[in-house]
């Protein structure tokens, strides 16, 4: 068993001497070791994770359990993966390259380009064809060594353990991880993440070898979240109209903005590449052709689309204009279980991107009839630690609630789950219990939408039963919506199912 102790920052692990520090985020830090067994030389990522579920650990290791067999020259191989006490520890091999960097150039080296490119391609043909994602590919992940080697490194399942990529506002993922990322990884389209989010990201990183820039550039994240969303990039070949066509429609094609329209396999952009390299060594040029002709076409897959729903979504978005306008809106969405209805409201969410919005949800279980206000506590929850996220202030709240380790992993909350309410009900007393006193979500309810001019706050309150509501509270904590200031830019659609 791996023992991690950490003392005048030196790490110590049994079976292995640390001989130097390699490189250290937020999030984690890198060692360079040999182990005792072999003298072998490794690299040890030491993970810090105090503030994740048991869950989330159990999602890691089962993940990197099946990492272990990838067995490429392409992937940077893991060796094992160890837990000790608020920390993992990732074991893999050492490969000695630098991270892919990329400068201001002068003419571009085609040559060099398709190289490094088909070695991308074949790293993730590899790791797809394990049915896995790797989901973090941006420069600091692929490495270049000696003779031409690449290899990629660093699978986004880490960042899901140590929460890098919460801090939306943090200069380092303003700079280094949100210019990498997908349309469907921001979580603000109505769109599963599969496969092709890679494809997207390798197409970042090809773009930038390319024309010496990013497609996206922005200052706020929520409009470079926006850019990725819905704003098409400038083609390359218009930056350079020394880059040839074909590279360009290549790029293109990965950069398409809905999953379908992208590779299918990363084995058909290989076949494509090589056909660009065999053009190039063979006449110094090469031919257009429409990307895509040697990709995989066996496979069966549904549009992640909604179909027939046109009318509704245009009432959907024109309702949400209309409160951009200053104007007050509540959209009931109802229709048996099972009929699309939360996927309907949530085609809303690329407006609301644009806006630079939160989206909140929450929902009344027939199960949990106890909780008053479940599905605004719920909603308001979420807000908060959206809010919190983004400004880096969410290990500092957990920090003020401190937690057992069994608590801790258990994934119980760290912080009230409205801070107004967790005020009024410690001035309540600890014996205090709905209808009986000041309820606590009083002075939320009393005003539900408040937010800054600006910031549209899109709510969605949904139900499983036909009545939705579950026990009530007492009349004092009531709200008295007919008298309720509501902020200009708010928008609720609550949801309901027939029976």
């Amino acid at each position: 068993m791996t023992h991690l102790s950490t003392e005048q920052r030196t790490v110590r692990v049994k079976g292995y001497h640390v001989t130097a520090k390699i490189d250290e985020t937020a999030g984690s830090a890198t060692y360079l070791a040999r182990r005792d067994a072999d003298g072998a030389r490794v690299a040890m990522k030491v993970l810090h994770t105090e503030y994740t579920r048991m869950a989330d650990i159990a999602r890691f290791k089962h993940a990197y359990g099946l990492i272990k067999r990838i067995d490429s020259e392409r992937v940077v191989k893991v060796l094992e993966v160890e837990e000790h006490g608020d920390g993992l520890v990732l074991i893999t091999e050492y490969f000695s390259g630098d991270a892919l960097c990329v400068t201001p150039r002068g003419e571009l080296d085609v040559r060099a380009f398709l190289d490094a490119a088909i070695a991308m391609a074949e790293a993730l043909a590899d790791i797809h064809r394990r049915g896995l994602i790797h989901g973090d590919v941006r420069p600091p992940n692929i490495r270049l060594g000696e003779g031409g080697q690449v290899k990629l490194t660093g699978f986004g399942v880490d960042c899901d353990v140590t929460r890098e990529k919460e801090e939306i506002y943090s200069p380092r993922v303003l700079s280094e991880v949100l210019p990498y990322t997908s349309p469907e990884q921001t979580g603000r389209m109505n769109r599963s993440v599969d496969y092709r989010t890679d494809m997207y990201s390798l197409g970042i990183v090809f773009y930038e070898l390319l024309a010496g820039r990013r497609p996206f550039e922005a200052t706020d994240p929520l409009e470079l979240m926006h850019a990725h969303m819905a704003v098409r990039p400038v083609p390359p070949a218009e930056l350079d109209p020394h880059i040839p066509q074909a590279l360009c429609a290549i790029t293109t094609k990965l950069l398409s903005k809905n999953a379908e329209d992208r590779y299918h396999s990363a084995r058909g952009l290989v076949a494509d590449l090589e056909e660009c390299r065999r053009q190039w060594d063979g006449s110094g040029a090469i031919e257009s052709f429409n990307p895509g002709q040697y990709d995989r076409r066996d496979l069966f897959e549904i549009r992640q689309k909604l179909y027939g729903r046109e009318e509704d979504i245009r009432r959907l978005i024109e309702a949400f204009d209309d409160v951009l306008q200053g104007k007050r809106a509540i959209v009931l969405v109802s229709g048996y279980s099972g009929i699309g209805k939360s996927s309907l409201v949530q085609e809303i969410l690329k407006p609301l991107a644009r806006e630079k919005g939160y989206y909140i949800s929450g929902k009344y279980d027939q199960h949990d009839r106890d909780t008053p206000y479940s599905a605004i506590v719920q909603a308001f929850d979420s807000l908060v630690r959206q809010l919190l996220r983004e400004r880096g202030e969410d290990h500092e709240v957990a920090g003020r609630h401190p937690r057992g380790p069994r608590e801790q992993r258990a994934g119980h909350l760290r912080r009230p789950p409205v801070p107004e309410a967790h005020a009024r009900r410690a001035a309540a007393g600890p014996h205090a219990r709905p209808g009986r006193g000041p309820e606590p979500l009083q002075p939320v309810l009393s005003n539900p939408w408040r937010s800054s001019p600006g910031t549209p706050i899109r709510s969605r309150c949904s139900s499983t039963t036909c009545n939705g509501w579950t026990r009530p509270a007492s009349p004092s904590s009531r709200p008295s919506w007919r008298a309720t200031p509501w902020s200009r830019c708010s928008f609720a659609a609550p949801i309901g199912t027939t029976k």
